[in-house]
């Protein structure tokens, strides 16, 4: 097994575990290589992995950055988040940013990895310690991007890896077993070869000796030979892998009775091996561990002794070990028997012949010439036989190959063939073919880039084959006119499927949608999951023709209801369609460019399919740009975000004062220049950024209302916005209460604006909140009053100060009786629940008459004023 397959099996160990390996090793990387920090706690405050720090007091500065017990909050906060992956963090210090990537498994958030990088060498309250990690944000941002991807790949891959670790694991083995008889094949195969060698007899053996001491890890071999008195014995050939060990010299006409092994039998000593007295005297004299004698026979009589030590360590024989000792003693005792009965042919092939029976593979001897078979053993059934008689096995190696595989399709066997050139017992040339069965190491091959390659849920190929086929497809198509296209499809609200009818029967959709799209005509092999419920299908060349017919079968296949869980479901899909390669010739710009298509197609709609065209790339490239320098001014929200306050004019006594100002946030980017809040503010809710707006406008707001209220207008309130996202958080009511003790302001001068949609959506999660909010005595507003569809039975029910009236009902107030009617009813019903009533949107005179007579409280519009900042508001309606 190579080093990547067991980088794998190392890799593949790792499942979805916040206490494994993987996510400290990816906080190390992000340190060592990025420069950024990062630690990971779940959501029940364990500490998962903690920053990879090189001292003490590089940990203490990190800490004293974002505490400990900040940390943990932030990781229980995310518990019952299910909106937001990626949550922006105020650090409170400038220059230093930090974000929070929410770790789900199967959607539900187990945990946080929040990466902090700092930005410069200052910090607003000192230098940044010179050991600390340095970077800026345009690294900063790609890291934490990076470390999105690889954790979305981590989690969903853990299925796969596993299985893939039993095959793998299992194939090792085999492997290691197959590539030791390989290398133990070719070992015999060389001393085989010295049969023939006319080298000196003590070099021949020396040569053996060297090649099994090194290849078993034997310390000293020794052939002893009996001496013509019959009574003593001299070494005559020795190799010691150390000079320390040798004996030769010493060991010269010693009596035979000194060696209570050579008794003419065959004796394996391992180190735990039970011993005579006498025996393990001798070990123990010599410095012998492991002891291994063959006696070597001529004509009936034992001639010599071959003797294998083990002096360094103990050792325990194994069978493998012992059989080819046996094998080796065979050859030596041809070729010394070849020397003494000078060219007793008969003997040395005999012997040959047993020696190359007893291996595991097949050999073949062939004569180079006449093509005649001089040898074979019989490893191999008659069927496989009888197919290598039918296979010219010089052909498989024509170029210059020694070793090959090679595919017996009749029998779907697998061998691996190697060929060698030697000479034969006999002096001619002749091939030597060992052949191994390697049938079942293919079989796990198989298995392995089966379950690399496939999808684990549907049975569909994976992201990684879409990619290696993408870019064959692109490779046949650089040289010819022929055309493909990548159909990129995204389940639409999948979501709620999983959600209302559980995740087992999202599964079974998913099941159901890759059986229809396989067996679309043109793209039945070419079907891929991508991503949760993300598919794609390349249309090759061939099929190219019949794309819109492809295409129009897909968008059929979602237009009809999925039977699940004994009901009829809708669940559609958009699909965005990349041409290639007229639109993009590389792997990453046909993904990149379906990918944009795909959104097109989502953000007009959803349920439909768009084309790539470049205008669809230059709106993306423009949201890609504001997306990156939203979240550098959410890092430091004071420095490009900026408050403007529109009075709100008490109208009911006739004196037209204003009482209180509505927060709104403007953005006056560096980069883009000054944008309105319809063109970010849905950017910065789907980025999850739009905490970190919201904190600052809430904190702005109070100190703005603060210091009016010490100016002499102690009444004077401030409304500001809150999003859905900022209300789902479980410690939104803790930060509102925050922000009220640090500004000092009276809670019953903040106003918190709810739209009428967002109060609506989940009535009893918004009357919990609400009421626990207006506790601290903050008073509550519903916005955008009359654009929903709420009842007037839940805005009883709601806690709940200000009903503030949509602007649509003053457009046409002086000409719609409708909405006439509509603004004296709500201010009629106010009264009798004791709630305020504010019109918003009055722009001219005829308007604000209107809205006089039906005797609203306040009034909000362009006619008394337009948002503007905190010294122009200042200056004209509160000093």
């Amino acid at each position: 097994m190579d080093l990547e397959s067991n980088k794998i099996v190392k890799d593949a160990r790792q499942s979805f575990d916040l206490g494994g390996a993987f996510i400290p090793a990816l906080a190390r990387f992000m340190y060592e290589v990025n420069d950024v920090y990062a630690v990971t706690f779940s959501t029940d405050g364990k500490l998962v992995a903690d920053y990879t720090v090189t001292d003490e007091e590089e940990r203490k500065f990190i800490y004293s950055l974002l505490p400990e017990a900040k940390l943990k909050e932030i990781a229980a906060s995310v518990e019952n988040n299910f909106v937001e992956d990626l949550i922006s963090i105020a650090t409170g210090h400038e220059n230093v940013v930090s974000e929070a990537i929410v770790l789900r498994h199967d959607g539900v958030p187990k945990g946080v990895t929040i990466v902090t990088g700092v930005l410069g060498e200052e910090i607003g309250e000192g230098t940044v310690p010179v050991d600390i990690k340095v970077t800026d944000i345009e690294n900063y941002e790609r890291v934490v991007e990076l470390t999105v991807k690889l954790l979305d790949e981590y989690i969903t891959s853990s299925a796969n890896e596993q299985k893939a670790l039993t095959l793998l694991t299992k194939m090792q083995k085999d492997s290691s077993k197959l590539e030791a008889d390989y290398i133990r094949s070719s070992l015999i195969t060389d001393i085989v070869q010295m049969l023939e060698s006319e080298k000196d007899i003590v070099k021949i053996v020396e040569d053996i000796f060297k090649m099994v001491c090194e290849y078993l890890d034997i310390d000293v071999a020794d052939l002893y030979r009996i001496n013509s008195d019959g009574v003593t014995v001299s070494i005559i050939s020795e190799y010691a892998s150390n000079p320390s060990f040798a004996v030769i010299d010493s060991e010269q006409d010693v009596q035979l009775t000194n060696y209570p092994f050579f008794k003419g039998e065959n004796y394996i000593i391992s180190s735990n091996t039970a011993l005579k007295s006498e025996q393990r005297e001798f070990l123990d004299k010599n410095g012998i561990k492991a002891y291994i004698v063959f006696p070597i026979v001529l004509k009936g009589e034992v001639i010599m002794y071959l003797a294998f030590k083990c002096m360094n360590d103990e050792r325990i024989f194994k069978m493998e070990t012992v059989r080819f000792i046996s094998d080796v003693r065979k050859i030596l005792q041809s070729i010394i028997t070849k020397r003494v009965a000078q060219n007793s042919l008969t003997s040395s092939l005999t012997s040959l012949e047993d020696i190359l029976s007893s291996m595991e593979c097949a050999i073949y001897v062939i004569d180079p010439i006449t093509r005649e078979l001089l040898f074979s053993n019989d490893v191999f059934d008659e069927s496989l036989k009888n197919a290598l008689s039918n296979i010219r096995l010089v052909d498989l190696f024509a170029d210059g190959r020694k070793v090959t595989e090679y595919e017996v399709k009749a029998l779907k066997k697998w061998l691996e063939i190697s060929q060698k050139a030697i000479n034969w017992v006999d002096g001619r040339p002749v091939e030597l073919y060992t052949i191994y069965d390697i049938t079942k190491n293919k079989m796990y091959e198989y298995s392995i880039e089966k379950s690399n390659n496939s999808d684990f849920l549907t049975g569909l190929f994976n992201r990684s084959r879409c990619e290696q086929d993408l870019e064959v497809y692109l490779n046949l198509m650089k040289d010819t006119n022929e055309n493909g296209a990548f159909i990129f499809m995204d389940m639409d609200d999948f979501k709620h499927i999983n959600d209302g009818l559980g995740h087992q029967y999202g599964d079974i959709l998913l099941k159901a949608i890759a059986t229809n799209i396989r067996h679309v005509r043109g793209i039945e092999n070419t079907c891929y999951r991508v991503g949760g419920d993300e598919f794609v299908c390349i249309v090759p060349s061939f099929a190219y023709g019949n794309l819109d017919t492809i295409v129009n079968t897909l968008v059929d296949i979602f237009s009809h209801p999925w039977f699940l869980k004994g009901g009829e479901y809708y669940c559609t899909m958009s699909m965005g369609i990349c041409k290639f390669p007229h639109d993009a010739n590389t792997v990453e710009d046909v993904i990149r460019k379906a990918d944009i298509a795909l959104t097109e197609a989502k953000r007009n709609g959803k349920n439909q399919f768009r084309y790539y065209n470049e205008q669809t790339t230059t709106n993306e490239v423009k949201r890609l740009d504001m997306e990156k320098y939203l979240r550098i001014a959410c890092a430091h929200p004071e420095e490009e975000f900026e408050v403007y306050y529109q009075p709100i004019i008490n109208v009911l006594d006739g004196n037209d004062e204003c009482v209180g100002a509505e927060a709104l946030v403007r953005w006056n980017s560096k980069e883009l220049g000054r944008l309105k809040p319809g063109d970010f503010i849905p950017l910065a809710e789907s980025l999850g950024l739009i905490s970190s707006i919201g904190d600052f406008v809430l904190r702005e707001a109070c100190k703005a209302c603060k210091h009016w209220n010490e100016m002499g207008h102690p009444d004077f309130k401030v409304n500001v916005n809150f999003s859905v996202v900022q209300l789902l958080q479980t410690d939104m009511k803790d930060k509102i209460k925050q922000v009220l003790d640090e500004t000092g302001l009276t809670p019953k001068n903040l106003t918190l604006e709810v739209t009428e949609s967002l109060a609506i959506n989940d009535i009893s999660y918004m009357k919990k909140l609400l009421k626990s909010i207006r506790e601290y005595g903050v008073r509550v507003a519903l916005d955008d009053f009359g654009t929903g569809y709420s009842s007037l039975n839940h805005i009883h029910e709601m806690p709940i100060d200000i009903i503030k009236v949509d602007r649509c009902f003053v457009r046409d107030i002086g000409k719609d009786e409708y909405s006439q009617t509509f603004v004296k009813m709500v201010t009629e019903l106010a009264k009798v629940m004791d709630m305020n009533v504010c019109v918003e949107g009055v722009e001219e005179e005829n308007q604000l008459d209107k809205v006089r007579k039906n005797k609203v409280d306040m009034i909000q519009g362009f006619y008394f004023a337009e948002p503007m900042p905190f010294d122009e508001f200042e200056m004209k309606f509160v000093s």
